[in-house]
């Protein structure tokens, strides 16, 4: 038994399709991305985290807002930091919002999985745009990711340069420090 209110299958389809150019009536104009939301920088910042080598990516839109993400794999630094600099190749000018999209034509820039590298240079590119998201909605990032978790957490934070690393403008980063406590 058919629904009343449904058409059948098929039913109001055009039989024959038109192009762009025959129908231009009916094409609407491309929507313009804001220089404020697009990609204006993308930068691995290799730093000595604790005991160990750590690498930031800072991403940076139109508009001067910075989110920041940190890459999971200690010792590749320069590797990450060389797939980020190839990604910043096709990332800058895009829409730091279109976070998924951003993913997948990231994971999919390549014929071969890519292994570890490729795996901890996207995640930290992902971070770093969640970040920016989080700063432009006025929200956290947890908000973003189903909302909070837990009330109370204890954090461990070391912040050491090393001269052989970039330098990092402490400005951004002494804040985000100032909020951890040494884990006992």
């Amino acid at each position: 038994m058919r629904h009343a209110a449904l058409p059948a299958f098929g039913e109001g389809v055009p039989t024959t399709l038109t192009t762009a150019k025959a129908s231009k009536a009916n094409v609407r104009p491309l929507v313009r991305l804001s220089p404020d939301v697009a990609i204006a920088a993308i930068e691995a910042i290799p730093a000595r985290v604790g005991g160990r080598n750590q690498l930031l990516v800072r991403v940076e839109t139109g508009d001067g807002l910075v989110g920041w993400g940190e890459s999971g794999l200690s010792s590749r630094e320069a590797a990450v930091a060389a797939v980020i600099r190839d990604f910043a190749g096709f990332l800058v000018g895009r829409d730091c919002r279109q976070i998924g999209r951003i993913w997948q034509q990231a994971c999919r820039s390549q014929d071969f999985e890519g292994g570890r590298v490729l795996t901890a240079a996207i995640p930290a590119i992902d971070i770093a745009l969640h970040d920016l998201l989080g700063k432009r909605l006025g929200v956290p990032v947890c908000q973003l990711l189903g909302g909070k978790q837990r009330d109370e957490w204890q954090t461990a934070s070391r912040y050491m340069m090393v001269e052989a690393f970039a330098e990092i403008d402490t400005e951004e980063i002494d804040p985000i420090l100032s909020l951890s406590t040494q884990a006992a």
